[in-house]
């Protein structure tokens, strides 16, 4: 049983996967494809490793065979090249594409396609193991793996507490728990999972997801989040890449010009802040005005990029939502924890000049809002799964594991945005322990593993190796 393990530079992302990959060790070869030499170094890879941007730079010398091209046309001829957008919505804010790339982007869907060929070929690769699919790099690794037969396992941390996802692809999850779902049989919960059930959903108003915990976005304080020395010796590392050749490195770019990017948008967050308390409304409970709650996302991530990718410009959605208000109705749109200050001071005040639409802190209490409110409009965000738990209805645009909900309404184009909003002014009844249903069929999709790449205790990590081994029943 061979296995491949794709790498790149996601902070802390080896603290789980070298654990991994010496497990699996134990029952077949492991190999490693990475992005760059960057990502090889700072994940410690020594050996059985394939690098993207090696192989790039061999093939400029050397023409795609006919059997990669063929696979490259049935691959765009099924998606389009949009397994590239993640990778350039990343590059709109952090400028990571080389002139190269940026001149032949096709170029770089070819490469990726061809380098993932001829590992297959070569390795006889049987499981591919990553985060959920979400990048260029992975997407495709995942469409050739499908072509050689090999599974692809892609890990993500649930909504549910302690439990983990496993999915080969995160675009249609929710069809997973919905197959679930339907298979269900009255009374046949275990103890354990009444006890699980029963707590979560007593206590869903102040839980918070595990993907939540410890969640450097939320830090705004740029002496904290860049002058310490651990930030000092990332720096140090980052600088010896940036005096290599990196046209191929289209994850990495530049590291030093990329650093400097995230560090500049981050001051410019700062001093935004300093000036959008003027834009921000404090969420009134006791202020009797029927409204709908938009959550804003932050940008750039694969749950819009990937699973939204149509509707990335959140400015456009909730224009449309403004102008079709039902009568008597307001939107409150809820900046997110994680992103406010990163939109320009611009598009907040393009946002205070639509109709009926108030901009409401990121600090305010999102389930007391939710609670209050007449329903949620989301891409994908995590408040739709809580308000549906609460109780409300949501439309959703995106995809999202949570949308075969029943109270969970699909808006395939901005046009349908009038009727849905006036459907979810009706009332919603569920079926009796519907709710605990929907929650038992999505623990039943998921996994008793515990997933923390920011912690770096191997102890630790070798037991959640353990529970994916037993998972997977190696």
């Amino acid at each position: 049983m061979n296995s491949l393990i794709i790498a790149n530079n996601a902070p802390n992302y080896f603290n789980f996967f070298t654990p991994l990959s010496e497990r699996l060790s134990d029952y077949g070869k492991v190999t490693f494809a990475l992005d760059s030499n960057f990502s090889l170094d700072y994940n410690s890879v020594k050996d059985n490793y394939y690098v993207f941007s090696e192989f790039c730079e061999q093939q400029e010398k050397t023409e795609l065979n006919e059997n990669v091209l063929k696979l490259v046309e049935k691959i765009q001829n099924e998606y389009g090249t949009w397994f590239l957008y993640p990778d350039f919505d990343r590059d709109h804010y952090y400028q990571m594409f080389s002139s190269k790339v940026n001149l032949d982007t096709y170029k770089l869907f070819k490469y990726l396609v061809a380098f993932f060929v001829e590992l297959f070929e070569k390795e006889d690769i049987h499981y591919v193991y990553y985060e959920n699919a979400s990048n260029a790099l992975a997407l495709v690794a995942r469409e050739v793996a499908r072509f050689y037969n090999a599974q692809f396992i892609g890990l993500s941390i649930s909504r549910l507490p302690g439990r983990v996802s496993i999915v080969d692809k995160w675009e249609s999850e929710s069809e997973k728990y919905s197959a679930i779902l339907e298979k269900i049989e009255p009374d046949t919960m275990t103890n354990d999972e009444k006890s699980y059930i029963k707590n979560y959903l007593a206590n869903i108003e102040h839980i918070q997801p595990d993907y939540m915990k410890n969640n450097s976005l939320n830090q705004v304080s740029i002496l904290s989040k860049y002058f310490n020395l651990h930030k000092f010796k990332i720096i140090l590392f980052k600088v010896k890449y940036s005096l290599s050749k990196n046209d191929w490195d289209f994850q990495v770019g530049n590291p030093i010009k990329v650093a400097l990017k995230s560090f500049l948008r981050n001051v410019k967050r700062r001093i935004n802040l300093l000036s959008l308390n003027k834009y921000y409304e404090e969420f009134n409970a006791n202020l009797d005005e029927a409204f709908y709650l938009y959550p804003l996302h932050y940008h750039p991530e694969a749950s819009t990029s990937l699973l939204a990718r149509e509707y990335e410009s959140e400015y456009e959605i909730i224009r449309n939502i403004a102008f079709s208000l039902p009568y008597g109705t307001k939107l409150y749109v809820k900046d997110h924890m994680s992103a406010a200050g990163y939109l320009d001071v611009a598009f907040y005040n393009k946002l205070q000049q639509l109709p009926n639409v108030r901009i409401i802190s990121p600090n305010a209490p999102t389930k007391v809002m939710i609670n209050h409110s007449i329903g949620i409009v989301t891409l994908t965000s995590t408040v739709g799964y809580e308000a549906l738990l609460l109780n409300k209805p949501v439309i959703t645009l995106g995809s999202v594991f949570y949308e075969f909900h029943k109270n969970c309404l699909k808006c395939n184009a901005l046009s349908d945005i009038p009727s849905l909003l006036k459907t979810l002014q009706q009332e919603f009844v569920l079926p009796i322990n519907y709710n605990q249903n929907f929650v038992l069929a999505y623990y039943r999709g998921t996994h008793n593993i515990t997933l923390n790449y920011n912690n770096d205790d191997k102890v630790s990590q070798n037991s959640s190796v353990d529970q994916l081994i037993k998972t997977l029943g190696y």
